[in-house]
């Protein structure tokens, strides 16, 4: 089998100088009855990204800027122990996050001559991301696993918020010529959307914003710096959720030849659906009184080489 590797990394750093990091567990009162639980780690239930007009006639260009889409509910959390969370349709409430990433190409080459980028470097020029809690109380259930559509994910009370600045990534694709289905989790649910197959991780950090401290106790923007880093796999096809036909008001645009990912031929503007599962936790810096930041480590965030393919028989 052919494999190639396309790296995607940022050689960025925070400017935080003489600032030392050590972990932070915090404190999570995720049931809403008034005890705080400690939380070192937070587990994202795998979810959906979409990089929106990420390519131009199956191509990346130096210059490229698109932006990436992201949504998941949060699955459990780890401190003293490990507690689970109410996901898909199960209730009484959930937690979801949403992101929304800049993203600009700054560098292809196809380094064996074939014809495909093999190397693609881009960087994150902005973006936000958002957490909520939601009692479902009127309000929409986020589920991609018995559904599809996508909604809910950013509904609820709004518990944290942050601004996205740095990142990097890389992604693999296996044997580029051949594809499969785009959704492998249960049944078809996308009438036989293919896709290219590869998986990868990337990592964003910026500073946090806004938290709810009747949620989230030991985040305090403005007197310490607080990272959370997020670490996930990305991947296509979708193996652990469904692909949804909605990402944070996204509709998915696969193209004229219905095929996920980057293509050689004249396609227009399309969009790279992946699967993304993430982790995330906590890090403080308490040297220098800057805001707190949150550090999305490995979301699935990505600049696509482009690969010439065919459609699976």
């Amino acid at each position: 089998m052919k494999t190639k590797k396309i790296f995607l990394a940022v050689g960025a750093v925070l400017a935080l100088a003489g600032a030392s990091a050590h972990a932070t567990t915090v404190l999570f009162d995720h049931d809403q009855n008034g005890a705080f639980s400690q939380a070192s780690g937070f587990d994202w239930f795998p979810g959906n990204a979409l990089s929106v007009d990420s390519l131009t006639d199956g191509q990346l260009n130096v210059g490229d800027v698109f932006t990436t889409y992201y949504q998941a509910e949060l699955g459990s959390f780890s401190g003293a122990g490990n507690t689970s969370l109410p996901v898909g349709n199960a209730g009484p409430y959930e937690y979801t996050g949403i992101a929304v990433i800049q993203e600009e190409v700054t560098f292809v080459a196809d380094t064996n001559g074939d014809g495909v980028q093999d190397l693609v470097k881009f960087k994150h020029v902005g973006g936000t991301f958002k957490m909520y809690y939601d009692d479902l109380g009127g309000t929409t259930n986020a589920d991609g696993i018995t559904g599809n559509t996508g909604l809910g994910y950013d509904d609820g009370q709004l518990i944290l918020t942050a601004n996205v600045t740095l990142g990097g990534a890389n992604f693999t694709l296996a044997d580029p010529l051949n594809t499969d289905l785009l959704d492998k989790f249960g049944a078809d649910d996308l009438g036989g959307i293919q896709t290219v197959v590869g998986n990868g991780n990337t990592n964003v950090e910026g500073p946090v914003t806004f938290v709810d401290s009747n949620f989230l106790k030991g985040i305090n923007p403005g007197e310490s710096i607080v990272k959370l880093f997020w670490d996930s796999t990305l991947a296509a096809p979708f193996d652990s959720i469904n692909p949804e036909t909605s990402i944070v008001g996204q509709t998915p645009n696969y193209g004229p030849d219905n095929l996920n990912g980057p293509s050689v031929g004249a396609q227009g503007n399309e969009d790279f659906h992946f699967e993304a599962d993430g982790n995330m936790s906590v890090e403080t810096k308490t040297t220098v009184p800057e805001p707190a930041s949150l550090a999305l480590v490995s979301l699935g965030l990505l600049g696509m080489g482009a690969v010439s393919r065919k459609k699976k028989a």
